[in-house]
């Protein structure tokens, strides 16, 4: 029994709670490791499954709610530091009140990088909480069950092609090797006729 068995035996509440955290906090780079745990079989998918959802969208919560409570009066104050002009921020306040909000939302999830600054604007523009939440819960099911599958899948794929390619590093060598011995004598002939 390797430690990470050992750990995952001994403490397997604490590896959801650092998933659950993990995932309000960051995100991402959490999830795909929640997935290698899954799928090295150490956690259950669907405890996994739950917490990943659960912590995510606590996150988004506590990120909507800093940007309804913080987000207008900082955009306003740093507008020129965010290149973010008058027009530009009421563009922004139009889109997430009458526009077409929840594709945006709902797409952001799966843009690593720019989803909690979507997630902040929604709150400061003034997206309705109910809108928001319902929209949020869905893409982040979606989110958490596809990138956990692609996970699983990768994984599977990645011990597939290890078995299939075992040797190739040894004959990419040799060839390698071959094609350099062709060279070297090639040249010196090349010289001599010179």
């Amino acid at each position: 029994m390797d430690n990470l068995e050992f750990f995952s035996f001994i403490h397997p509440v604490l590896i959801y709670g650092v998933i659950f955290l993990g995932l309000a906090l960051e995100g991402e780079i959490v999830l795909i490791a929640a997935g290698l745990l899954v799928y090295f079989g150490l956690v259950n998918y669907f405890l996994v499954l739950i917490t990943v959802f659960l912590g995510a969208w606590l996150g988004d919560m506590v990120w909507y709610w800093a940007g309804k409570t913080f987000g207008s009066r900082y955009f306003e104050k740093h507008q020129r530091w965010l290149f973010l002009t008058k027009k530009r921020w009421l563009m922004l306040q139009k889109h997430f009140v009458f526009g077409n909000s929840q594709r945006t939302i709902f797409f952001s999830k799966f843009s690593y990088g720019i989803n909690h600054a979507i997630i902040v604007v929604a709150g400061a523009s003034g997206m309705s909480r109910r809108k928001f939440i319902k929209v949020d819960a869905y893409a982040t099911l979606a989110w958490a069950i596809i990138i956990l599958g692609l996970v699983q899948f990768l994984g599977q794929s990645f011990d597939y092609i290890q078995r299939l390619t075992k040797n190739v590093g040894l004959a990419v060598a040799v060839v390698v090797i071959i094609f350099v011995l062709v060279e070297i004598v090639v040249g010196k002939k090349a010289v001599k006729k010179l």
